[in-house]
């Protein structure tokens, strides 16, 4: 009989363009939000074309820091300065300006969210049949209820908690590539200080993804969901998530039973 026997101890997904589709127009979603802002401090005598204005100079600023030193910077943050620079001093306009726009964002966010890539649900139910442990790490400003919403949202819960094994690098103070984020993964899921000794890790951006985790020493595979080609810098280069199972991992034909882990694999359930 045949068992499953996985190649790593350890295996971290990327989300968007990784498990969730890339889609839906962030800019889009960022101006409706803004305008939201700007239709509540025009009454209070704020200039919502100043205020636009200075936003869009701010967030130039923040992305050019991030770019440099790969610092995380959050939206509340972003959002603050400009408060600063347009001389909005009122906590009580403050607070309703940021909680106004990450509230607006994030109902267009899922309101427009794009269904999850064919296999999802089939690869990460084997690896956590297996008892490999998972891990999803993302560059977000989210906070981790909120993002822990979205998981929730389309299904994905079941594999991925805020409280486990759910890393976001505005909780590091840093981005992909910088090796703070994969670290804090680790830190995370294996809080007992036993550090995993192979490791995969799994994402859509050769800079971000597959050089951040080359240089943890970890095995990288780009899903080409956003780029042609790596370039030859990732380990494994895949069209769709079912081509995980071969990579993670391999039969052995010499087990007396037959693990449960694969039975599903060809199932006509609706993962998408």
């Amino acid at each position: 009989m045949t068992t499953l026997l996985s190649r790593f101890d350890f295996i971290c997904f990327d989300w968007k363009g990784t498990l969730e589709g890339k889609g839906g127009n962030k800019h889009a979603r960022e101006q409706k939000a803004l305008d939201t802002v700007k239709k509540e401090i025009s009454p209070l005598g704020h200039d919502p074309i100043m205020f636009e204005n200075i936003y869009r100079q701010k967030k130039r600023e923040q992305k050019e820091r991030e770019e440099k030193t790969h610092a995380t910077f959050t939206v509340k943050e972003l959002l603050e300065s400009v408060l600063d620079a347009a001389h909005i001093s009122s906590d009580i306009t403050r607070n309703r300006v940021i909680n106004t726009f990450i509230r607006q964002y994030m109902s267009l966010e899922n309101s427009n969210a794009t269904k999850m890539l064919p296999g999802w649900k089939k690869i990460l139910r084997l690896i956590q049949n297996n008892n490999v442990p998972l891990c999803l790490l993302r560059n977000s400003t989210l906070t981790g209820p909120e993002f822990q919403k979205k998981i929730d949202s389309v299904g994905a819960g079941e594999f991925f908690t805020w409280d486990t094994n759910i890393i976001l690098s505005g909780e590091t103070g840093f981005q992909k590539p910088h090796p703070s984020v994969f670290r804090a993964a680790v830190q995370k899921c294996f809080p007992d200080g036993e550090e995993p000794s192979r490791v995969l890790f799994i994402g859509n951006e050769t800079e971000a993804d597959v050089i951040g985790s080359n240089n943890m020493g970890w095995t990288s595979v780009l899903i080409r969901t956003t780029e042609k080609s790596s370039n030859g810098k990732a380990d494994y280069e895949i069209d769709n998530l079912m081509e995980l199972k071969d990579i993670i991992f391999m039969e052995d034909d010499s087990s007396e039973y037959t693990s449960d882990d694969s039975s599903d694999w060809n199932s006509s359930e609706d993962d998408e």
